[in-house]
Parts: C-alpha cells; sequence; structure tokens
C-alpha cells in the first residue's frame, strides 16, 4: 500500500484563468439576458448577437428558428432585450 502524506505532496500549480473565466461569464450572460425577451419556445432555436463599442455586430449563438435577440444594456434606460423575426431584423438594418 503507497500512502502519501499531504504535507509532503507538491503543491499544485495554479493558474490564473480569470479573464478567460470573466468572457465566458459575461457571453453567457447576455445570452441569458437577450433570450429573457422571448417565450422558452422561441429562446431555444434563437440566434442571439450584440454591437460591441465599435459598432460590430457580434454573433454569440446562430440560430436556427429566424429570430434574432439582442441582450441590450442593462445600465441605459431605453435600451432593453429585444428579439425579431428575420423580417423585422431586415426592416431595422441600414
Amino acid at each position: 500500500m503507497n500512502e502519501t502524506n499531504p504535507r509532503d505532496a507538491a503543491p499544485a500549480e495554479v493558474r490564473d484563468h480569470s479573464s478567460a473565466a470573466d468572457v465566458v461569464e459575461t457571453t453567457q450572460a447576455k445570452i441569458a439576458r437577450a433570450l429573457s425577451a422571448v417565450p422558452p419556445e422561441v429562446a431555444v432555436s434563437a440566434r442571439v448577437a450584440y454591437t460591441d463599442a465599435q459598432g460590430k455586430m457580434i454573433v454569440l449563438r446562430e440560430t436556427s428558428n429566424g429570430f434574432t435577440c439582442m441582450p441590450g444594456n442593462p445600465n441605459m434606460i431605453g435600451e432593453p432585450p429585444m428579439c425579431a423575426d428575420a423580417a423585422q431584423v431586415r426592416c431595422s438594418l441600414p
């Protein structure tokens, strides 16, 4: 039987992944907020996208039902989460 004393064990290597975890959490939070704007049967297959600080559209999840949801900005009045079908999205693009 080979038992080791935990006090003699080498310390485990701990890597700092906080920035990667923050990105995943932020992405998941955006997706959840965007999908809160529609019923679950629409949310399950809806595309999720947002506009970054430079005005570029970033797709977080692709669609299979033609709906696109955006998370809005919880820190700004007048920018709630929203969803639109394909026809509405085409009408709102410049």
